[in-house]
């Protein structure tokens, strides 16, 4: 089973999204939930206790 995750979390401060725009150079209209921002990730490495329970069969 494997989940759905933002790479660059979805509660990221303003701030610290700035800095990522900087960082890394987004694009100027990047959107947190593109499907670019989002990659599959096994359960135990995604910490279920604080996430969805949203799950994929692989």
């Amino acid at each position: 089973m494997t989940q759905i995750d933002h790479i660059i979390p979805q509660d990221v401060s303003e701030l610290r999204l700035h800095e990522l725009w900087s960082s890394y150079s987004l694009p100027i209209d990047f959107d947190i939930h593109d499907p670019h921002n989002l990659a599959p990730i096994c359960i135990p490495c995604n910490g279920v206790e604080s996430k969805g329970n949203a799950t994929y069969e692989a």
